[in-house]
């Protein structure tokens, strides 16, 4: 145990000094259930296909969740800058330049998130096809594939302003 006391220090799982001092398990805790449950949600859908539709659409709906998650990963990289910058400038206690962050992370996720909704949206077809549905054991399923991928990126414009709110809000300690 003295070897692994050496190589690891206690203090590095600490924030701040004294009374301020947080944990980084209770900084990370939110965002880890946060990932845990978009992933949940995933593995429920995947169950109930299976279980009441008798394996007829787990194929279209997890293609058409791995495209989804490619499309919903560029939409959140807004978020996930909006994060970082906005930590640095509200530990710089600089309130006006967070506003004007905010206020930009929100506007640059809903273009970003249209561009890539649009763009997603007209190139539904050529997607899934590449991804696997040009298959003729499953070009049966295209029809039922598409109806999906249309609700999921149609969502996704309020999955990523979700995202960016909900980054800002852990940033102001909420």
């Amino acid at each position: 145990m003295p070897a692994l006391k050496k190589w690891f220090d206690k203090s590095l799982l600490k924030v701040g000094d004294g009374e301020n001092e947080l944990s980084l398990f209770a900084l990370t805790f939110p965002i880890f259930m946060g990932q845990v449950s978009s992933h949940l949600n995933a593995i429920v859908q995947t169950a109930m296909c299976s279980r009441y539709a008798g394996g007829l659409f787990v194929i279209p709906v997890s293609l058409v969740g791995s495209v989804f998650n490619v499309l919903n990963q560029v939409a959140a990289l807004v978020a996930i800058g909006v994060a970082i910058v906005l930590s640095i400038y509200l530990g710089r206690k600089d309130h006006e330049t967070c506003k004007k962050i905010a206020g930009t992370a929100v506007i640059s996720s809903l273009a970003l998130t249209l561009l890539v909704t649009v763009l997603g949206l007209l190139f539904a077809q050529p997607l899934l096809l590449f991804m696997g549905m040009s298959k003729p054991d499953y070009s049966m399923y295209m029809p039922y594939a598409l109806e999906y991928y249309y609700y999921r990126v149609g969502s996704m414009v309020l999955t990523a302003l979700g995202g960016v709110f909900s980054k800002i809000l852990c940033c102001y300690g909420h």
